[in-house]
């Protein structure tokens, strides 16, 4: 066993203060190495870092929270710009309206109306509001969809363009009736 002492690869710890900065020293080693591992997976371009939280993402200025998410959605509404609040608190109040008895939480960082699971989302960009109401909703409302830029389960409301808060309901009660359909299936299977 004398030679394991004498192996340079090998340290003993004489102390709990030396395990300590050997295992911080680690952790950092591993920062490290997941860094060198995502700069390799893009290809060596150079990372977007946030100068506020010091994050770092692929694309340069890169939509986030910086420190902690909302917790309430009128929270949320709060820390969006100028441009955005006033079509936020439409979409919220015409989500509300129609589905009075979901509940209000933030999930994913983002509004959200839930009853046993997400019903329908949005959230603020530079250019739209984004509603995510699922695939099956924009493909329930495709025809009704078809002046706005949708993608699978999510429809982009432009600032540009009058929201269309009679249709968002519209799709808010209808995405509550097909998760009420889901739960009565689900159950009925048991």
């Amino acid at each position: 066993m004398n030679w394991l002492k004498e192996n340079p690869w090998i340290k003993f710890y004489e102390t709990n203060e030396e395990k300590t900065q050997i295992k911080s020293g680690t952790e950092e080693l591993i920062k490290i190495i997941a860094l060198i591992v995502i700069n390799f997976q893009m290809g060596g371009k150079k990372m977007w870092k946030c100068p506020k939280c010091g994050r770092t993402f692929k694309n340069t200025n890169q939509d986030h929270y910086c420190g902690e998410a909302p917790k309430t959605i009128g929270e949320y509404m709060e820390r969006q710009t100028e441009q955005a609040q006033p079509y936020l608190r439409q979409v919220n109040e015409a989500i509300k309206s129609a589905i009075p008895d979901a509940a209000e939480k933030i999930s994913w960082s983002m509004p959200t109306y839930w009853q046993k699971r997400n019903l329908i989302q949005f959230a603020a960009f530079k250019k739209h509001i984004g509603l995510y109401p699922g695939p099956e909703a924009v493909k329930a409302f495709e025809e009704k969809l078809k002046g706005y830029k949708t993608s699978k389960g999510a429809i982009q409301l432009p600032y540009d363009k009058p929201l269309p808060l009679e249709l968002i309901g519209e799709i808010a009660k209808w995405c509550e009736k097909e998760n009420a359909r889901y739960y009565e299936r689900k159950d009925s299977d048991c």
